[in-house]
């Protein structure tokens, strides 16, 4: 995500309104940030179902795919075509191999992928790749004015008080599956504290 701010510091990912020392986004696995890279989850278990199936994804961003079954194993393997993997990736889960995550750093694009154990039966999803969102903001007498482009045509907008966006530290969510490119926020953060923005793809 590219940043640009005015009166501000940006960080990759979020946008710091006001006052902030040096923060730092914290990780949520090893070598990927939980503000940007962005990581989407998608869970399979015993039924034959990706949950969700389908994911919108900046560039660079990642897709961690979770296996929560017990019994029935199965994998995930690009490629539109049951039989015909298309080789970008091809990971099993099951009991033993229980992650696999991947980085997006493809073009903007539609890239199917599916279970070739249960291709079949319709176990298939498919991870859409959009441009960067580039978020900019303004403020005037107090109220922020946040206005973005790129991406895809629906978005997530979240306001925390900590780089990381963790559960609470004033993290919440300004809207959800919006399909505006503007939005105002009246919040402003006490003298010698800092806001952070992060708007991001809706699935």
């Amino acid at each position: 995500m590219r940043l640009r701010t005015i009166g501000a510091r940006a960080l990759p990912g979020v946008l710091v309104f006001l006052f902030s020392s040096s923060p730092r986004v914290q990780a949520q696995t090893p070598g990927v940030d939980t503000a940007t890279p962005r990581v989407a989850i998608s869970t399979v278990g015993d039924t034959l179902v990706f949950s969700p199936a389908n994911l919108v994804v900046e560039q660079f961003d990642f897709v961690a795919w979770h296996y929560a079954g017990t019994v029935t194993p199965h994998t995930t393997t690009s490629g539109g075509i049951c039989g015909s993997p298309s080789g970008l990736w091809d990971a099993a889960l099951n009991s033993t191999s229980t992650q696999f995550t991947r980085q997006f750093s493809d073009i903007p694009q539609v890239i199917p992928y599916q279970c070739t154990i249960h291709c079949l039966s319709n176990m298939r999803g498919q991870v859409t790749v959009t441009g960067p969102i580039d978020l900019a903001l303004a403020d005037a007498s107090g109220v922020l004015t946040l206005g973005w482009s790129g991406g895809s045509a629906v978005y997530n907008v979240i306001r925390s008080g900590a780089p990381g966006f963790p559960s609470g530290s004033g993290t919440v969510t300004l809207a959800s599956g919006t399909t505006v490119t503007s939005l105002t926020d009246v919040v402003v953060p006490a003298v010698g504290q800092a806001s952070y923005y992060l708007v991001m793809n809706h699935f």
